[in-house]
């Protein structure tokens, strides 16, 4: 993204399930541009949460699992089936406290047919320090300097 002038909005891109050609709206100058990114202290959601009270933050995680793939509501945990390997990136957009416990707001790229309106309930405080579906263990954030 650095090394290519940045990366256009979301709105000429919007999200599309299935193959075929990027369907582009508006113009190539709607551009974000950053300086770098800056990593999150792994296996540590004391820190992410710290960062995430600040701006949005990217995790990797494993997403191969039935239980990711098929999520449509409530707070997904520990003991559902997140998939073996890391192969997948989401974004951590908040966090709050509910009936269910303590949990992450998790925004996907699968659009807004999947989980809550393209969202899900993410268990935080896990018993694993590399948390719910290995969300811990690369989070990282972009910076402008």
């Amino acid at each position: 993204m650095m090394e290519n002038g940045g990366i256009t909005v979301e709105d000429n891109y919007p999200y599309y399930e299935g193959d075929g050609y990027c369907r582009r709206r508006g113009g190539y100058n709607e551009r974000v541009t950053i300086d770098g990114y800056e990593n999150v202290p792994r296996n540590n959601e004391h820190a992410l949460m710290k960062a995430v009270a600040h701006q949005p933050v990217a995790v990797a995680i494993a997403s191969g699992g039935s239980d990711f793939k098929f999520y449509g509501q409530g707070l997904f945990t520990e003991q559902d089936f997140c998939g073996f390997n890391i192969d997948h990136t989401v974004v951590v957009v908040g966090y709050g406290t509910d009936e269910d416990g303590d949990y992450w707001i998790i925004r996907n790229q699968y659009g807004t047919q999947w989980g809550i309106n393209g969202y899900m309930k993410m268990q935080r405080g896990a018993r694993n320090p590399q948390g719910v579906c290995g969300m811990a263990i690369q989070p990282a954030y972009p910076v402008k300097y």
